[in-house]
């Protein structure tokens, strides 16, 4: 897919479930955006960074509503 469906992709997804009450869902909204912004290995070395950077918390990908 192009890097314009992906972003339309993503946009889709943030303006159907960012609205949803419940930071688990909300969590689950910002994953699966950058999954459609993201090919898979993009996804996964980001991930990785994420959760190796002891500044942060660990990446969730949340719970579908």
């Amino acid at each position: 897919r192009t890097a314009e469906h992906r972003i339309a992709d993503a946009a889709e997804i943030i303006g159907r479930f960012a609205t949803i009450d419940g930071d688990h869902h909300k969590q689950w909204c910002f994953d699966q955006a950058l999954r459609a912004m993201m090919t898979p290995e993009q996804y996964a070395a980001w991930v990785t960074e994420q959760n190796s950077n002891t500044d942060y918390d660990p990446w969730s990908e949340g719970v579908a509503p």
